[in-house]
């Protein structure tokens, strides 16, 4: 499961906002903002929509010790 800094991150190296992320995800803009300040967990669905998202606009996302993104060009 990806967190909500991962989200805002991910974001931020895309230059996306999140009106940006709710219309490429398809996930309500107010999920996205409070996923991303921490005030709720996603279900599953729209977690998985907002990484299918993202994934597909070039972020990777890194789950080891210390979770991050990069962009997939990066590696």
């Amino acid at each position: 499961m990806i967190a909500g800094q991962q989200v805002t991150r991910a974001r931020e190296l895309l230059g996306w906002s999140i009106v940006d992320l709710a219309h490429w995800s398809g996930v309500e803009r107010i999920l996205i903002l409070t996923f991303e300040l921490g005030e709720m967990r996603l279900e599953k669905a729209d977690a998985e929509q907002l990484r299918a998202a993202l994934e597909k606009a070039g972020v990777e996302f890194t789950n080891s010790a210390q979770p991050g993104v990069r962009t997939a060009r990066s590696k």
